[in-house]
């Protein structure tokens, strides 16, 4: 059989006298090592023999079958069960070792396999979905709801309070791998100290990726016509490594996400609706600025200039050596251009 999201954290909680071998796999190798390690702790609580314990790879059950019966028929030291780890690597089969440990009435310990991401009608997961004795665990990368789970039950534990600001912006840097998670979840309640508080801040600061928030910033700039800071920021962004192609591809994409959200704008809609709508979602922290670019771009002048940055990026790929000089002029002549008109707009309000 195979478990449900819903109800893998209740089996492993409870995994004593439950199926004799269980399979973790998926893509999230991070979060298969947890869970690995969760149901060791688990089925050996308690157990002091220091040989309760056993990592096997399976090249070495391939090469040698009968290896695998020989270590879950030994008894433990003290008694109880044992822990058979088996980490699945390469291609060798070991379906007939496994289905003997399946097949065995009395058996004293717990095989798990630790595999990386089977695709289904793979040979081991067809014969562990298929058999009553057996359970797969899959392991898939974190969506929303279970990030936030995770970090509420580490904020509780620490005694830490954190705003929904601070919660949202922590789920938004973080990555697709549970152990990378855990570690970042850890350094931020680490930051705060037990009993302590945390803004939103506090968590870019800690967490956040300092070039990639350069990047936002470099973009965010220049679409307002703020020259000065937005080549601070594409400058910063240079001095840490980061290619002044990816400033120019990311502020292609944002032009083309302007395109469609200015046309609900000239039709009538709000900045603040129209920013709200965008999907993938505007991060609290860049709504004002975003709502403003709506107000300032058309999608004439959008279009006009997605052109000219397009041709910016081939030439800097023409010229790696002046890449970041070509990139650095197109964002001053973006940025001069929108000012002027902001300059305009201002000038004819007035009159």
């Amino acid at each position: 059989m195979q478990l449900k999201a819903s109800e893998i954290d209740a089996y492993i909680r409870n995994v004593a006298g439950y199926h004799r071998v269980i399979l973790i796999y998926g893509p999230d190798q991070g979060l298969v090592s947890e869970r690995v390690n969760q149901l060791q702790r688990n089925v050996l609580a308690g157990n002091e023999d220091p040989f309760a314990a056993l990592t096997l790879d399976s090249d070495e059950i391939a090469a040698d079958p009968a290896r695998l019966m020989d270590e879950a028929a030994t008894v433990g030291l003290f008694g109880g069960d044992r822990f058979i780890r088996i980490r699945i690597q390469g291609n060798r089969p070991i379906t007939k070792s496994i289905q003997a440990a399946l097949d065995q009435d009395q058996l004293d310990a717990k095989i798990v396999l630790d595999a990386g991401n089977l695709r289904k009608g793979h040979q081991l997961r067809a014969l562990i979905e298929r058999d009553k004795k057996a359970v797969a665990i899959p392991c898939y990368a974190d969506d929303e709801r279970s990030l936030r789970r995770l970090i509420e039950d580490a904020f509780s534990k620490n005694q830490i309070i954190a705003d929904q600001e601070a919660i949202t912006t922590l789920i938004a840097h973080l990555g697709e791998d549970r152990r990378t998670t855990r570690n970042e979840v850890e350094k931020v309640c680490l930051y705060a100290g037990e009993g302590g508080r945390l803004t939103a801040a506090d968590v870019l600061m800690l967490v956040g990726d300092a070039s990639s928030n350069l990047v936002d910033e470099t973009v965010d700039n220049i679409l307002i016509g703020n020259v000065e800071a937005g080549l601070k920021s594409f400058r910063k962004a240079i001095l840490l490594g980061q290619d002044g192609f990816q400033t120019a591809s990311a502020l292609q994409r944002h032009l083309l996400l302007l395109n469609i959200k200015c046309e609900d704008y000239e039709n009538g809609s709000s900045a603040k609706a129209v920013v709200d709508q965008m999907r993938p979602p505007v991060h609290f922290s860049r709504k004002p600025v975003v709502m403003q670019q709506i107000q300032l771009w058309s999608t004439s002048d959008i279009e006009r200039t997605q052109n000219q940055v397009s041709e910016a990026i081939i030439q800097s790929r023409m010229k790696p050596n002046l890449a970041v000089s070509i990139i650095e002029g197109i964002l001053v002549r973006i940025a001069t251009m929108i000012r002027a008109k902001n300059r305009k707009n201002a000038h004819a309000r007035i009159n």
